[in-house]
């Protein structure tokens, strides 16, 4: 309720007008209305007012990062780790944030090693990359290593399935792999690296592994560290991922009438929406100049409920947009997989979309803001070849970019 938090902040203020904990407040309720501007000043009063608060400091630094300054947020974090009175929590949440951006400006070593520090508990809630705890110490990248190694899955599937691009570093050598992913994933990742053996993440309700035929441990995000010391790390292994055969002939035939045409996937948007989250995302309106283009035939990827938005945006253009009701989006991953394959290109906002179809080596566009993942890059995607990234920078909505996408929407050569 940020509304309400802006409104008790101001409250807090009339009552102490100098008290730098009343202005953080404020500035933490403007900056979840979007008043950034407004918000750094809040959190510069509470620095003025206390100039080793370490709290508004943070969150200084946040919001420089979120308007794109991260210079300028990596010089708040470092002078916070000098302060005296920083506690040891707050050194790791430190320390996790400014991972993000090194990796932002290029920064590997400083960035994967800081990048750690998102396991420790004493982050707060939501900042975590994740809970799970091990007895088993944790793997140090050694690749003559003759124990069992455990790799795990973290965080979303779409991060999952980018930093799985690190896998094939280790598939070529002689260690002995247990990995644990996203059950959707399971059947690709088999067919893909048939020397690991391949299960699904299994824990208890206290985050700890109810397997124990495991010696060491490492999070698949934390492969990097060991894997992608460099940019030129990422080209050494192209992998691409490879398609059910019966699922694809089944594909095959739904498109087949529609070969006259580009085929292009589209996702415009995530499930889940926020005041903050909606510049990553568009609505399907937006894209009308492209729908209504005769040489496209748009087949739509974003699951959950979305089926009177599609039908509005039919009915006022007059086209067809492709979907089928037994093809479940979200859970079918060998289907939406086999489907991606069989298109020219996919037209993408940053969601799990994006990676299935680039890791299926399909053409995607992607409309992003500027991020930590684009690892300093400007005109390419480091974890996928065949992703061209239309990149608008912190709080600009990726939007804008869409009418540049005909220019490289083009048929599918194999």
């Amino acid at each position: 309720q940020p509304e309400k938090s802006l409104e008790t902040a101001f409250k807090v203020i009339e009552l102490n007008p100098s008290w730098f904990m009343a202005y953080n407040n404020l500035g933490c309720a403007l900056g979840d209305l979007m008043r950034i501007d407004d918000a750094k000043e809040a959190y510069k009063t509470a620095i003025a007012l206390k100039n080793d608060y370490v709290p508004a400091i943070i969150n200084l630094a946040q919001l420089e990062i979120k308007s794109g300054n991260h210079l300028k947020g990596a010089e708040l974090y470092e002078a916070a780790l000098l302060l005296s009175n920083i506690t040891h929590g707050e050194k790791q949440i430190v320390k996790y944030y400014l991972s993000h951006s090194y990796l932002y400006l290029g920064n590997f070593t400083k960035g994967w090693d800081y990048y750690e520090y998102g396991f420790s508990d004493l982050l707060p809630t939501g900042a975590y990359r994740s809970k799970r705890k091990f007895t088993q110490p944790q793997w140090d990248g050694n690749i003559n290593e003759k124990k069992t190694i455990l790799i795990w899955r973290e965080q979303g599937l779409g991060d999952e399935i980018f930093f799985s691009t690190c896998l094939s570093d280790i598939h070529d050598t002689n260690l002995h792999v247990i990995l644990e992913c996203d059950s959707r994933l399971i059947s690709v990742f088999q067919r893909l690296y048939p020397k690991f053996q391949i299960r699904s993440e299994s824990l208890d309700g206290q985050f700890m592994s109810l397997n124990s035929d495991f010696d060491l441990h490492i999070a698949i995000g934390s492969l990097p560290k060991y894997f992608r010391k460099d940019i030129s790390d990422f080209h050494k292994y192209k992998t691409q991922w490879v398609v059910d055969p019966i699922r694809r002939v089944n594909i095959k035939d739904r498109l087949q009438q529609y070969k006259n045409k580009i085929l292009i996937g589209i996702c415009w948007r995530s499930g889940k929406l926020s005041i903050e989250r909606n510049l990553n995302y568009t609505a399907l309106s937006d894209w009308g100049p492209l729908l209504s283009n005769s040489d496209y035939q748009f087949v739509n990827l974003l699951h959950g409920d979305c089926e009177n938005e599609i039908a509005e945006v039919e009915r006022q253009l007059g086209i067809q947009i492709l979907r089928w009701p037994d093809i479940d989006l979200k859970n079918d991953l060998e289907t939406v997989l086999a489907l991606v394959t069989e298109l020219d290109c996919v037209t993408t906002v940053g969601t799990a979309v994006s990676t299935i179809a680039a890791a299926a080596g399909t053409q995607t566009l992607l409309l992003v803001q500027r991020s930590w993942d684009l690892l300093g890059q400007e005109n390419s995607y480091p974890w996928f070849e065949s992703v061209i990234p239309f990149v608008v920078e912190p709080n600009e909505h990726v939007g804008i970019n869409i009418s540049k996408l005909p220019h490289f929407i083009k048929k599918r050569i194999d």
